[in-house]
């Protein structure tokens, strides 16, 4: 089998001719499916993304307070309070201790 000039320019064109066509049926898809596909979901998913950055932005205002809390910030976080409690506990406790042992039943 022998390719001719005429086959090989033949081969080219129809090359060509499926390039295009193939382009053609993407721009179409494009402009015909995804472009509007793309502006539905957006408009359709605009008020999740919404809810949602306001979601997470209250997760994270809580969750600043509730760090504040739980940190030592000179006395009026949790975590001083029971720092405080404890201390005196343990003042209490040793002198519980010590009544006992110097103040026996008789």
């Amino acid at each position: 089998m022998t390719i001719t000039i005429k086959d090989l320019g033949d081969l080219v064109i129809y090359a060509g001719a499926i390039a295009v066509a193939l382009t053609a049926i993407g721009v179409v898809a494009r402009v015909v499916v995804v472009r509007p596909l793309l502006r539905w979901l957006r408009k359709e998913l605009q008020p999740a993304v919404q809810e949602t950055r306001q979601v997470a932005t209250e997760t994270r205002d809580a969750a600043t307070k509730v760090q504040a809390e739980v940190s030592p910030n000179g006395g009026s976080s949790i975590k001083d309070a029971i720092t405080r409690m404890d201390a005196e506990m343990q003042v209490l406790s040793t002198r519980l201790t010590d009544h006992i042992t110097n103040h026996p039943r008789s």
